[in-house]
């Protein structure tokens, strides 16, 4: 995962980092690191892409096989 600071561009950051964004979401046991990246996605994704992230978590929630 690329190092994030203040001079990073958030929208590049999470257009690179994306798929590990979702690993954390996934996967994450840390409450804290999981909404981090919800807000991330949430905000700097567009909204076609955090929709079927959405989608997908919710799939997971509900114990359903995700493709």
């Amino acid at each position: 995962m690329n190092v994030y600071d203040s001079t990073t561009n958030p929208e590049r950051y999470v257009r690179e980092n994306r798929e590990k964004l979702v690993r954390v979401l996934r996967h994450g046991s840390d409450e804290f690191a999981r909404a981090c990246a919800w807000t991330l996605l949430d905000e700097y994704c567009d909204d076609v892409a955090f929709e079927q992230i959405e989608e997908e978590l919710r799939r997971i929630k509900a114990g359903e096989a995700v493709a």
